[in-house]
This record gives structure tokens, sequence and C-alpha cells, in this order.
């Protein structure tokens, strides 16, 4: 599943990340990313969701946001070739991550609200933004 939108002025095509086994592949054993193109990983409710390298085979600007979409953290990752690969997580529970090219970095500054994400999200019950004002379990999933 496939959704495009409008990113800080640039349009993006993004692949849906919604199941615990496309949250799982994500974008590993891919050889490149093209220009506005990424992964949302959307998740039931906010956690500590973290992310590694293994096995992705291209640098990635990744960013973590809370369920307004806003960027709480941001980080540019390189491919892990060698075991124990180090793991990336945001200081504060994220409703979605995002998986952009590497050169997209510096576009997106943490604390930059990104709306174009929420609106064209299908409506898929907790796969989706909670309404404005409503207060997300921060508990860090389990498994």
């Amino acid at each position: 599943e496939w959704m495009t939108v409008d990113l800080n002025g640039r349009g993006y095509r993004l692949e849906i990340a919604d199941t615990p086994e496309r949250r799982g592949q994500g974008l590993m054993f891919r050889d490149r990313l093209p220009p506005g193109s990424g992964m949302l990983f959307v998740y039931p409710r906010s956690g500590d969701y973290r992310i590694w390298m293994k096995n992705t085979r291209i640098p990635l600007t990744v960013l973590w946001l809370d369920a307004d979409a806003r960027i709480l953290h941001r980080a540019l990752l390189q491919p892990c070739r060698r075991d124990p690969c180090p793991v990336e997580s945001a200081p504060a529970p994220a409703r979605y991550i995002l998986e952009l090219p590497a050169a997209d970095f510096d576009r997106f500054p943490p604390g930059k609200r990104l709306p174009g994400l929420l609106s064209p999200l299908p409506d898929r019950g907790a796969a989706t933004a909670p309404p404005a004002g409503s207060r997300r379990s921060a508990a860090a999933p389990s498994g």
C-alpha cells in the first residue's frame, strides 16, 4: 500500500508499513531508495519504537514522530554490515517512524510538524491519528 503526500513543500510517495510483518521487513535488502520516496511505519499506539540497520543496504534519514506528526527525533543512519548493529530510538514515545533518503536529513529538523502525513492515512481504526487533544498510552510495546 502506498500514499502520496506533501512533506515540507515537496511531494513524496511513501510505502505504508502498518502490520508487524511490514514493519519487520522495512527497507531491508533494497539497493536504492529513489528521491521523493520512503516508508512510513504506522503503529497502533505511541511507544518506544527502535530502528536498526541490519540488512539495510542504503543510508537513511529516519524520523520519529508523535501522534500529531511532530518530529521528536531524527537520525542519519548508515547500513550495518557486522553484528552487533546499533539500535536507535527517540527520547519520547513515537506513533510513526518515517524513513527517507539520506539526502533529506537537513530538510526535517526536530520540532517540525508534518501534517501531510495525517490527512491521507486511510481509516483503519487504531492505525489512524487520534482526534486532536486526545491522549494515547505512552507505554512501550511488548515483544
